[in-house]
């Protein structure tokens, strides 16, 4: 149920780059708090040869 929960939040939150590399593909959200959602550390590992 949470992880339900937490896709539904995920996809209705708008979809920026990566805070760490620049790709929407390895954002991360992170939930702060309060509900607050913030883009967290990237796991992209690709990310040292994306320009």
């Amino acid at each position: 149920m949470a992880a339900a929960r937490s896709a539904l939040l995920t996809a209705m939150l708008p979809i920026p780059t990566c805070c760490n590399c620049g790709t929407t593909s390895a954002r991360r959200w992170v939930e702060l708090d309060g509900g607050r959602w913030a883009c967290g550390p990237c796991w992209n590992p690709f990310k040292e040869t994306l320009p």
